[in-house]
């Protein structure tokens, strides 16, 4: 694993310095054929040295540089990354299938399914 430091932002909280790498990152913008006037949202995830997995969510309410919300979610193994990701409903369903995607983190069953 090529192993770097990634700053994470979090509202109201120190950020996070984390040793690792960005496993995969997607934004709502990739499935819009404008910018949206109302809310998108950014998601990364990152697995840190020790094993770790951290999502950033990064929420842009309004546009021209309207409000922006951090936030970072710390998961103690893969598995229960996926399995919260794989929880997602609605317009985020979407971004959260994609971002474990990218990440190679879906089980065989969710490859032989879908």
């Amino acid at each position: 694993m090529m192993s770097s430091i990634i700053r994470v932002k979090r509202d109201g909280r120190s950020d996070l310095l984390i040793e690792g790498e960005q496993l995969a990152n997607v934004t709502d913008l990739e499935f819009l054929n404008s910018v949206p006037s109302g809310e998108w949202w950014e998601l990364s995830l990152i697995r840190s040295k020790t094993g770790q997995y951290v999502l950033s969510s990064v929420q842009h309410i309004g546009s021209g540089g309207g409000t922006v919300r951090h936030a970072a979610f710390l998961f103690p193994s893969m598995q229960s990354a996926r399995q919260l990701l794989s929880y997602n409903t609605g317009r985020q369903a979407r971004l959260a299938k994609t971002l474990l995607e990218r990440a190679g983190l879906h089980s065989r069953r969710e490859k032989m399914i879908g």
